[in-house]
């Protein structure tokens, strides 16, 4: 490719602007760009629904079926129900906002690369000046090195790395670098841009709705019904606290960033799938965002326990300003708290099912209550209201859970064992007589079931219980 000289530049034409074509015509990128985070949302969410209700991978749980049951507030019809009407929201708002857009127009970016090749060599120059009033030949030794380079064959190794990346190499290495940089260096740096804005934005607002009472008890309240997060219930907020904080949040980093449409695609789509994962409920070993940021299921999980709502604010990406501004969880080992609460959890959903009296689960509690006091745990007792109050619906399309095999359940056949799930935060095993034992069952497996679609408990999903020998 022949490259005109800077001094030539003005000579240049402007760029003649043509609307950007569809990327899946007929329909226009704008409504692409609205369409695709809805999709990623609900495919990735089933994903993770599906690994939920068939008892999939149940060992890297961050919380086990009977935490869901007995801790969450709200129900999930409940919860996909605030979620579409929370998206209708934002497809509403990025359509009105559409119309005063118009189409994106291409046909700008070779005239943006020429001027950045002119201030590439303009750079360039300066630099070899630079090096002359240090008493080093620049230009010397800016040939020196080229020669090096095409003698070990770099410049063709080169040549093929920039057509394998889809650009149309040069043989002037200038060029080839300010092509890079512009197609692919520019969208990552603006890309981070955009995670910076969105993660500063709703890092402020996230702590500004948990220091302000009248902003926590009228709109974010209603997120933290959710002690026991999971997947779809990661866009579960108050119409309004999701317009401020998601809908205008994320616009907002689309704008200040520079991104493209399709840049924007996805910027929204990765965001969606972050989000998602973040109240996946499982801290899977090869999940790729669990490993890349720090900001993770096992991170945002403990904001949404009592014992750390005050803390981890950052999302959904980043921790700086957790770390910043002194928000960030202390690093204490939570594996004892993890256990209490599924101890707690696993008592109330055997009293609901009739597997020890309401007395008896208070009793069994106390034994929780014990190892909460020497981990130096505070834990909430149970009361007699929790055992008696009635289980919400918590699932959709009358989909129930199926527990088997599961740890933490209380049985009232036998001593009563209660272990901590293993394999994530370790575990804390309590054993409790029974001071009236009844004769046990003729196996040891014993077919329990919970109906979570009405709001009595009623039996329809096999629990297994285990029982000690």
């Amino acid at each position: 490719m022949t490259l005109p000289s800077p001094l030539n530049i003005t000579a240049i034409p402007p760029p003649i602007l043509t609307p950007q074509p569809p990327l899946f015509p007929p329909i226009t990128d704008h409504w692409v760009l609205l369409i695709l985070p809805i999709a990623v949302y609900w495919t990735v969410s089933m994903v993770f629904h599906y690994l939920d209700t068939h008892d999939l991978l149940s060992k890297y749980r961050l919380h086990t079926p009977e935490e869901v049951l007995a801790r969450n507030h709200v129900s999930r019809a409940e919860v996909v129900r605030d979620v579409i009407l929370q998206q209708v929201i934002q497809t509403i708002m990025g359509g009105v906002t559409a119309l005063w857009e118009g189409v994106e127009m291409i046909g700008y970016e070779q005239w943006e690369v020429l001027q950045l090749y002119t201030r590439f060599q303009t750079m360039e120059q300066w630099g070899l000046k630079a090096l002359t009033l240090l008493g080093i030949n620049g230009v010397a030794l800016e040939e020196k090195i080229a020669r090096g380079i095409v003698a070990a064959g770099g410049d063709q190794v080169f040549l093929k790395a920039i057509e394998l990346i889809g650009l149309e190499g040069s043989q002037d290495w200038r060029w080839n670098l300010v092509e890079v940089f512009y197609w692919y260096i520019v969208p990552v740096l603006r890309l981070g841009v955009a995670i910076f804005v969105l993660d500063t934005w709703q890092y402020f607002l996230h702590r500004a709705m948990h220091e302000s009472k009248w902003l926590y008890k009228t709109f974010h309240s209603r997120h933290h019904r959710l002690y026991v997060p999971y997947a779809f219930g990661a866009l579960y907020n108050h119409p309004f606290e999701g317009l401020l904080m998601d809908t205008i949040g994320a616009g907002l980093a689309y704008k200040i960033s520079g991104l493209t449409t399709r840049g924007a695609m996805v910027f929204f789509c990765f965001s969606t799938l972050k989000t998602v994962d973040d109240h996946c409920g499982y801290a899977l070993p090869w999940d790729p965002l669990q490993k890349m940021f720090w900001n993770n299921a096992n991170y945002h999980d403990i904001h949404h326990q009592t014992w750390g709502i005050k803390k981890n604010f950052s999302q959904p990406f980043l921790i700086c300003w957790d770390r910043w501004l002194g928000t960030q969880w202390n690093g204490e080992d939570v594996s004892a708290r993890y256990a209490v609460q599924r101890n707690r959890a696993a008592t109330i959903i055997a009293a609901k099912l009739g597997d020890v009296t309401p007395t008896e689960a208070i009793e069994t509690d106390a034994a929780t209550q014990t190892v909460a006091v020497e981990e130096k745990i505070e834990a909430k007792p149970i009361h007699m209201e929790e055992i008696t109050m009635s289980v919400r619906s918590d699932n959709i399309n009358g989909a129930i859970r199926r527990m088997n095999g599961l740890n933490g359940v209380v049985t009232s056949r036998g001593p009563i064992k209660i272990n901590g799930m293993t394999g994530i935060h370790g575990h804390i095993n309590t054993t409790v007589p029974r001071s009236e034992p009844t004769p046990p069952p003729s196996s040891d497996e014993e077919d329990e079931t919970i109906d979570e679609t009405s709001t009595p408990l009623r039996r329809s999903t096999r629990l297994r219980v285990s029982r000690m020998a």
